[in-house]
């Protein structure tokens, strides 16, 4: 069976940081509250670019198998992000919601990746169980389009709050980018996934075409969610080493 959706990669809330804020100005979305720890962050971000990779439509017997195991890169992508999520110390009761909405989105992404891989066993080992197999792949796409709508509108409030407020928001920007990227592969993924039910030519066509741009979809989310961290730890930088006073 050719593998015919795809999974999300995640803004993993390094879109803002203490230093683009005041300290008692509401949040809204993932955020971290102390900067990120590098390792586990970036072991979420290059397990992400891996599973994205992935989740293109491979044809012939490889093509469960890889899907396999894509979601299940999803699914440990979700769940060190979650742990470094948790590592934070929020100080605020905002800090505390901006955490939660965090592990929301961890939560929903690992769930995704779970239910990806359930749907590659369904294509692999029991092809005829059409019920299960749509069933499984919608429940994947649609927990993949709640984690991208909830950064969506995180971040894009978080983008017009800091510019509006005279304060860097290139990275909280580049989530946007990020989470709308990802929101845009669920969608194509459960396009994906509604004509992989039907065997005729036409149909396993657009099942392909679909599952590429769901891929493509999440290759580009998952870079612009690299470039999102990248920005914010080099504001957090520029922030703790301001340069000497009187030099321009």
């Amino acid at each position: 069976m050719q593998r015919s959706l795809s999974t999300s990669s995640r803004n993993y809330g390094t879109i803002n940081d203490d230093a683009q804020r005041g300290a008692h100005e509401p949040l809204l979305g993932p955020q971290p509250v102390q900067p990120p720890g590098p390792v586990l962050r970036n072991t979420a971000h290059a397990t992400d670019v891996l599973a994205a990779v992935s989740s293109a439509p491979y044809p012939g017997s490889a093509g469960p198998w890889i899907q396999g195991a894509s979601g299940l890169l999803w699914a440990t992508s979700g769940t060190v992000s979650g742990i470094d999520n948790l590592r934070q110390q929020p100080t605020t009761r905002m800090e505390r919601v901006a955490r939660g909405v965090s592990v929301f989105t961890d939560v929903t992404s690992t769930l995704a990746g779970l239910a990806d891989t359930a749907n590659a066993a369904t294509n692999g080992f029991v092809p005829d169980a059409h019920d299960w197999r749509r069933g499984t792949g919608q429940a994947s796409n649609a927990l993949w389009a709640v984690s991208g709508l909830t950064s969506m509108v995180s971040t894009g409030y978080q983008t017009a709050n800091n510019w509006w407020n005279g304060r860097p928001s290139l990275s909280q920007a580049l989530g946007f980018a990020s989470a709308t990227f990802n929101t845009l592969g669920a969608g194509f993924g459960m396009v994906a996934n509604e004509y992989q039910q039907h065997d005729d030519a036409a149909s396993q066509t657009n099942a392909t075409l679909y599952g590429t741009l769901s891929a493509a979809s999440w290759v580009t989310g998952s870079l612009f969610s690299m470039a999102s961290t990248y920005t914010a730890r080099r504001q957090q930088s520029a922030s703790a080493h301001p340069p000497p006073s009187g030099e321009v």
